[in-house]
């Protein structure tokens, strides 16, 4: 659309990127989803979360919705909206599940932007159900998947639905509470 600025213009859904698989014969995926499970509602511990990632402007909260399940991400204290398919009308996003991937930060070549590294292994940080769970992820490169364990080294599962997923410079930029 030409109303919003680049990369934040562009827009698709299943018919079109099922349409274009199509015209470049693609046919079969190799591609697996990280594991799921079904809900299970607890008592919250982490019904705010904050992720510390470079000032107020950026760093994101979530505060845990019971009704839906689901966490509300809010930026710069106010909900995070997004464009609803009519492209008039917002919705505030609502992951199921939110994960902070510790990594090393640095500032790209360029000296201003971000820089994380998506390989390799570190904590993790697992939001859903209301509660927290501690992990592990890794990743061998960059066209793997990232696989994420829990603190007994088995595969963590994870709620259906949207998976948020925010990389953060250490365990400290992570803080919840009940």
């Amino acid at each position: 659309i030409t109303s919003r600025p680049a990369p934040h213009n562009v827009y698709t859904d299943f018919n079109r990127l099922d349409a274009l698989n199509t015209a470049k014969k693609y046919t079969k995926s190799t591609f697996t989803s990280w594991e799921r499970k079904d809900e299970v509602k607890q008592t919250p511990t982490a019904s705010i979360i904050d992720l510390n990632i470079s000032g107020p402007t950026y760093s994101p909260r979530f505060t845990y919705d019971s009704s839906t399940n689901s966490y509300l991400r809010l930026q710069e204290g106010e909900p995070h909206l997004v464009l609803a398919k009519d492209l008039k009308t917002t919705k505030q996003l609502n992951p199921k599940t939110v994960i902070a991937i510790v990594t090393t930060y640095g500032l790209d070549k360029d000296g201003y932007h971000s820089s994380y590294r998506t390989t390799g292994t570190g904590n993790i940080f697992v939001f859903q159900d209301g509660i927290v769970s501690t992990g592990k992820w890794s990743r061998k490169d960059a066209s793997s998947m990232y696989e994420f364990t829990d603190k007994n080294g088995f595969p963590m599962k994870l709620n259906r639905g949207q998976t948020w997923v925010t990389l953060v410079s250490s365990d400290s930029a992570v803080s919840y509470k009940p």
